[in-house]
């Protein structure tokens, strides 16, 4: 093997073995996950704005539920994981990434780590060069191979440090400062986290969800049906009660469902109302989706 080859030797090796790093990480990225894997992928780049600096992966709040769950249902519709951080970065602000963007004085997080790995392969190059024609003049000892090779690695182990840096630290454990607090929920946030509660059938979660609403608005009659309809689902018939009682003795669109919801609250509490109130309720509504299964509770109870 000739001087020139064996000097070549080390910046090969070097080089081989980013292309089969980079080689694996595309495969990996092009490698088909599981759906769970992928959700939890989505949710550890994003914070839940209900908690104190946790990811959506990580929480265990009904909000973290509820995301996840959205999260779930985009990708199943084909939506890549950058479209879906966008999608909430609309409804809760920028702070609900946990990566910043490549702007302002973020851009750095990612531009340094491309001409870190960009400068260390140049000097790779260098180093092998000096290695091949046997160093040079002692005037200039500061370009020897030696020094060449050690700011060739130090390029390399930037360029790989500081992404993992950068991702450690857009983790914080402290909370956040008030001057970066994320977007209050409002009510309709809080509702549409309690439908999607609701199609989880995480009934106990999603009536936390609907009391938020609830208190954000609490004349609009469909969150209060949505609350008390959960409730009972929850074997909390008596709260449910007492918040639909009122609506259902208003004539108005929503009295014959909250008739339904009353009814069959008082049933869960074992309340000899509940046969006459949905009665009530087959007679202002006999085609309502539910009547069908009402008359077979009422049959039942004969």
């Amino acid at each position: 093997m000739s001087a020139r080859l064996r000097a070549l030797l080390p910046a090969a090796a070097i080089v081989l073995a980013v292309l089969i790093a980079a080689g694996g990480v595309l495969a990996a990225r092009h490698r088909p996950a599981p759906l769970p894997a992928r959700v939890d992928a989505v949710a550890a780049t994003l914070r839940c704005p209900t908690c104190t600096d946790e990811s959506v992966a990580d929480s265990h709040s009904a909000m973290a539920q509820s995301m996840r769950h959205e999260i779930g249902q985009q990708l199943q519709r084909g939506r890549t994981p950058d479209q879906i951080r966008s999608w909430f970065e609309s409804r809760y602000g920028e702070r609900v990434l946990l990566m910043p963007h490549a702007q302002g004085l973020a851009l750095v997080l990612w531009v340094v780590p491309a001409l870190a790995v960009a400068g260390g392969l140049l000097l790779v190059v260098v180093w092998a060069r000096r290695r091949r024609h046997g160093g040079v003049p002692e005037r200039s000892a500061v370009l020897s191979p030696r020094r060449v090779g050690i700011a060739a690695l130090t390029c390399l182990v930037v360029g790989a440090a500081v992404p993992g840096i950068a991702w450690a630290r857009s983790r914080p454990s402290g909370p956040a400062p008030a001057a970066a607090a994320t977007k209050p929920m409002t009510a309709s946030d809080w509702l549409a986290v309690a439908q999607s509660l609701d199609q989880q059938q995480n009934y106990s979660a999603a009536v936390q969800a609907y009391r938020h609403a609830f208190q954000e608005q609490p004349r609009a009659e469909g969150v209060r049906t949505g609350l008390a309809f959960d409730l009972v689902r929850s074997d909390q018939p008596r709260p449910a009660i007492k918040l639909m009682a009122p609506m259902a003795h208003q004539a108005g669109p929503h009295q014959a469902l909250a008739l339904l919801v009353l009814g069959l609250a008082q049933r869960s509490a074992n309340l000899p109302s509940a046969d006459s109130t949905l009665r009530q309720f087959l007679k202002l509504a006999p085609h309502h989706p539910a009547a069908a299964q009402v008359r077979r509770l009422l049959a039942e109870s004969r």
